[in-house]
């Protein structure tokens, strides 16, 4: 006599098919919430990153890089070359230029490729331009974080009035006329 043994894996009982729905209801339920974690903390991190340098709060005397809207200024001067930029051990990268004001070059930190590159704003070498932003030590050097470009009577919006980056979510912007 032989014994046969029979398992539910396959049955097409009414009551296993809900169990299916329910399962299947299950993944994608945890799909969309997993999807909604990820893209929150990918959305948090982008806001602290070029914003707020790596998340290091400091003074201009203090020197670390950290956009102090109250100590906004404005310098002009010319291009002396547009460049890739990497401060920071590579926390700090992406559009510079290497700019002369009174005589001294310095280095001017724009903003990221993937923001700067799409705004419909040209600069060359040669160009004279007005550069509103802050001065800082990057890497024990004074380099300029720009809030702002001007030439002529275009203009490159980089940050807000509060120094939050234009690239870093809310209130994204970017070229303004006149």
């Amino acid at each position: 006599m032989k014994h046969l043994v029979k398992n539910n894996f396959g049955s097409n009982r009414p009551q296993d098919k809900g169990v299916v729905e329910i399962m299947k209801q299950y993944i994608v339920l945890s799909v969309v919430a997993c999807s909604f974690l990820i893209l929150t903390a990918v959305s948090l991190s982008a806001q602290q990153g070029f914003g707020r340098m790596g998340g290091k709060k400091a003074t201009q005397d203090e020197g670390r890089g950290i956009y102090n809207p109250a100590l906004v200024e404005t310098i002009s001067g010319d291009i002396v070359s547009i460049k890739d930029v990497n401060f920071n051990n590579g926390k700090i990268t992406g559009v510079g230029m290497d700019f002369k004001t009174n005589g001294q070059t310095i280095p001017v930190y724009l903003g990221p490729h993937i923001y700067v590159d799409l705004q419909n704003f040209r600069i060359s070498a040669g160009d004279n331009v007005e550069v509103k932003g802050v001065k800082v030590l990057l890497d024990g050097q004074e380099a300029f974080i720009a809030g702002e470009v001007r030439k002529g009577h275009e203009v490159l919006k980089l940050r807000n009035e509060n120094g939050v980056p234009l690239w870093a979510g809310k209130g994204q912007g970017g070229r303004n006329g006149h």
